[in-house]
């Protein structure tokens, strides 16, 4: 005769991971994205840094040479309206934008969503000390943020028929200015587009 008891505990609800895999040779780690937490691995398995955002990300987070030294960033955009900018090789956190104490932001269109929460979002367009910019898009009012020593917003203008993309990615210079553009995918009616380096901002 054998006894046996059983001890039962409920199942964590499962949570959406990304991986986040550098791009620049050399790099020997991978960073973890689940939930507010982002992980940083090397190779070995080993634990580099973590790190606790404000809220769930909005969009997958990415990873960039932002300010252009040759080493790169982890930028994450969450749901509480912020831009997180981490050391990649550290997990020092480099700057924490908060698109709502903005003096120009739009204001929340309803109370079941915000014109500053993304479904993507990209870093492109390199200023002359090769600093990067970061333009978002949420449903209605596409952005940039300018990241340098005093970083602000400013809204991107656009075609009404861009509108609601889903996923901005890096594509080559089309337009003879020597900067990449940026395509579009998913706008209204499924639509792909490509917004050129030089498209127009409001101050």
């Amino acid at each position: 005769f054998m006894e046996i008891t059983v001890h039962r505990t409920d199942r964590e609800e499962r949570q959406e991971a990304r991986l986040l895999i550098p791009e620049t040779p050399g790099d020997s780690w991978v960073v973890l994205e689940a939930g507010t937490r982002l992980t940083a691995f090397s190779t070995t398995g080993k634990v580099c840094w973590e790190q606790q955002l404000d809220a769930p990300p909005a969009a997958p987070s990415l990873v960039a040479d932002i300010d252009g030294d040759g080493a790169p960033e982890v930028l994450a955009f969450t749901l509480a309206e912020t831009l997180t900018i981490l050391d990649a090789k550290s997990g020092q956190r480099e700057l924490l934008f908060d698109l709502d104490k903005q003096p120009n932001t739009p204001s929340v269109a309803s109370g079941t969503h915000s014109r500053l929460r993304p479904n993507a979002f990209t870093a492109w367009r390199p200023d002359a000390n090769g600093r990067l910019e970061v333009a978002f898009f949420p449903h209605y009012a596409y952005g940039r943020i300018i990241t340098g020593p005093e970083p602000r917003y400013q809204p991107i203008t656009y075609a009404s028929t861009m509108r609601s993309a889903k996923f901005a990615f890096r594509v080559p210079d089309v337009t003879g200015d020597g900067n990449d553009e940026l395509a579009i995918v998913g706008g209204y009616g499924n639509r792909f587009g490509v917004m050129p380096s030089e498209a127009p901002l409001d101050d």
